[in-house]
């Protein structure tokens, strides 16, 4: 039987709940000591969360670029570019970097919702809760960076 979600509050329950592995690895960074918390690889488990999820959401402009438009074929280029450059970041550059570059990934992705709103090609509704995750994420991760290095 396919899952059916009531279309606002389901997806943004799920949005917003992808946002606790990184205040989770937040918290952690701060209460535990620093020994412990290199042990449990903190660092590289945040980068791998960030990434995976930076390329979740370059598949979700798929789904927008299914929508008939004049700028379906931009939409599906742009999201592969996207993917592209994040998952070669996440193959060759440093873990410190790593975090950074996450950090301005979603900053980016956050200016392309920006732009797709504009063009009307995502709601209103999707794109405020977008705005207020990405605004969650930055916090998070922008803290996170701060803490662990």
């Amino acid at each position: 039987m396919p899952l059916k979600l009531k279309k606002n509050r389901d997806y943004k329950l799920l949005t917003y709940a992808g946002t606790l592995p990184l205040f989770i690895a937040l918290i952690l960074e701060i209460i535990l000591p620093r020994d412990f918390a290199d042990y449990l690889k903190l660092p590289e488990l945040v980068s791998k969360y960030s990434y995976m999820i930076i390329i979740f959401m370059c598949g979700t402009y798929w789904g927008v670029a299914l929508e008939p438009s004049k700028h379906s074929k931009d939409i599906f280029i742009l999201s592969n570019i996207y993917a592209l450059i994040a998952f070669f970041c996440f193959l060759w550059l440093p873990e410190r970097f790593l975090l950074h570059v996450a950090f301005s990934f979603f900053v980016i992705l956050f200016f392309t919702d920006r732009k797709l709103r504009k063009k009307r090609m995502i709601s209103r509704h999707y794109y405020h809760t977008r705005f207020n995750v990405t605004l969650l994420v930055l916090t998070a991760l922008g803290s996170y960076i701060y803490l662990a290095f």
